[in-house]
């Protein structure tokens, strides 16, 4: 269901990088009912480059009106990488109602 006026989120994912691997993660917010045209939202960008878990997390992002769709994008720069991930919430500021945990290799 899109939504037709400005609306703030909240984004949170805790990452354990393994030494060497190059990790982006992003979220994409979608204009259109079909999910190819994306806006670009700089504030939900980030670069893993510490080893270990981190915790990678941003508040009152404004989705914009007429957003349509969202997607997580996760990018491990080396092939062979592998990465986990968990605690991933995403949802309306101050609600964080989408939880889930998963592991990826």
């Amino acid at each position: 269901m899109p939504i037709t006026a400005a609306q703030n989120v909240d984004f949170s994912i805790n990452v354990l990088r393994n030494p060497g691997n190059d990790i982006e993660i992003e979220v994409f917010a979608f204009s259109d009912a079909s999910c190819s045209t994306t806006f670009y939202l700089t504030d939900l960008r980030y670069f893993v480059t510490t080893t270990g878990w981190t915790t990678f997390s941003s508040t009152s992002v404004a989705l914009p009106a007429n957003t349509n769709g969202a997607y997580i994008y996760m990018y491990a720069a080396d092939s062979g990488a592998n990465f986990n991930f968990d605690h991933v919430q995403f949802g309306p500021t101050g609600t964080m109602d989408m939880i889930f945990g998963s592991r990826f290799e």
